[in-house]
């Protein structure tokens, strides 16, 4: 009697004990459908915020392209005025040096006609005056040849004057063209230098949007996988005089650095593997 009432004993223990064993692992199972179910939930929310992020993203890229594209242009109109406005301020320059020289140069026309109406009319030789002539002095004769010395001063006097106006002329025509090429100089060089700041400028701007999105794309990837900074480059190459050198985590020699091995990225395989 002692025995049967041992083995009933014994038997619902094992009844009891089998009881809790499907008992706990119903309460496990259901714990491990429930943390799949939130697993897939937060997989799901990821994606989801990956997706949105990346949409925002390409908005962003795409309005600030439309804004650049926008800036050429407003920037090729403003170059298109301004070289027409330099034209047109040239022309007028041009015109009014033209008329200038114009005017000079009739000027100068009417004077070296009207000069030869002082020379004498008369075929007869030059001769000084009688109250000259009669103080001792002796009548001098003018020659026609220029080199000679006995010229006709008169004549003389309108061949300077007309080789004065010859180089007005001269000196006219070369102020026309010094002034062209002056202004056209002047004009290439602002034209060139405009274009080159601006240039610079666009390109600057460029350079920092870059730089900011990398920056951005950067802190978001290492917030999110959390792996070192090294890793997220890929850019930790060992110098040559440290090949001797063993990675801590998966022992291999001269490869790379401890804190960029590629087999254990993340913290904690690291943290494991340690």
């Amino acid at each position: 009697g002692h025995t049967r009432s041992l083995n009933e004993n014994v038997h619902s223990i094992k009844e009891e004990l089998r009881r809790d064993f499907k008992q706990g692992f119903a309460e496990i199972d259901k714990r491990i459908t429930n943390q799949n179910e939130n697993t897939q939930s937060i997989k799901e929310e990821l994606c989801r915020d990956f997706k949105q992020y990346f949409v925002e993203l390409n908005k962003r890229i795409t309005n600030q392209s439309e804004n650049i594209n926008s800036m050429r242009e407003n920037l090729h109109r403003e170059f298109g005025q301004c070289r027409k406005e330099i034209k047109e301020q040239i022309r007028d320059q041009s015109d009014s040096i033209k008329g200038s020289i114009e005017l000079t140069k009739n000027s100068l026309e009417t004077q070296v006609a009207t000069l030869p109406s002082y020379a004498p009319k008369t075929d007869q030789e030059p001769t000084m005056p009688k109250e000259v002539a009669s103080e001792g002095t002796t009548t001098k004769n003018w020659t026609e040849d220029p080199n000679s010395e006995n010229q006709d001063p008169v004549r003389q006097r309108n061949d300077e004057e007309e080789e004065v106006g010859e180089d007005l002329l001269d000196l006219g025509d070369e102020y026309e063209c010094r002034e062209q090429k002056d202004a056209s100089e002047k004009v290439s060089t602002y034209t060139n230098e405009n274009i080159r700041q601006k240039r610079e400028h666009a390109e600057k701007e460029r350079r920092e949007q870059l730089d900011e999105r990398r920056d951005r794309i950067e802190e978001f990837l290492k917030y999110n996988r959390d792996v070192p900074e090294k890793m997220i480059r890929r850019l930790n190459y060992i110098r040559s005089e440290e090949r001797f050198l063993t990675c801590s985590f998966c022992l291999a020699k001269g490869e790379h650095y401890s804190d960029g091995c590629p087999e254990y990225a993340t913290v904690d395989t690291r943290s494991r593997r340690a």
